[in-house]
């Protein structure tokens, strides 16, 4: 942080946005057809990240390689699916956080959620596709 940054933010002051944690979430509201194929969906994905990271990238397949690439893949989608980034969109810095605005940090810090938000959706999404789909499997498996 620079001293312009420092003196900058002291006498004006932006607004920041913030990280949410969430334990729990409601029932998926979509139809049943549309949680199927995104859970579907999902499961491809992770076979072609798979398939890229094993199959084209050549990473050996040791017992050790995938023990941390299923470490790092749970984490990332349990960050994805726990983790809501949501950053005020009115503070990204000049002409629409082109530019740094160099008389605030708050800026800097609304571009880093910014980020962490479009880094973290991918896992959102296949977090969520899965934890919808065993829900509706479990659902059907209730009621029989």
């Amino acid at each position: 942080m620079s001293l312009l940054e420092y003196f900058g933010e002291s006498v004006n002051p932006g607004s920041c946005g913030g990280v949410d944690v969430v334990g729990t979430r409601r029932a998926p509201s979509s139809p049943p057809g549309w949680v199927l194929l995104r859970a579907v969906g999902a499961a491809g994905l992770l076979v072609g990240a798979a398939y890229l990271v094993f199959g084209k990238l050549e990473v050996a397949g040791t017992t050790h390689n995938l023990a941390v690439a299923g470490i790092l893949a749970l984490t990332y989608l349990v960050a994805g699916y726990a983790l809501r980034p949501e950053p005020d969109m009115s503070n990204m810095g000049w002409l629409g956080g082109l530019v740094d605005n160099p008389f605030r940090w708050s800026d800097d810090w609304n571009r880093t959620l910014l980020f962490l938000a479009v880094a973290l959706w991918p896992g959102r999404f296949v977090a969520e596709a899965f934890v919808d789909g065993l829900g509706l499997l479990l659902g059907a498996a209730r009621r029989r």
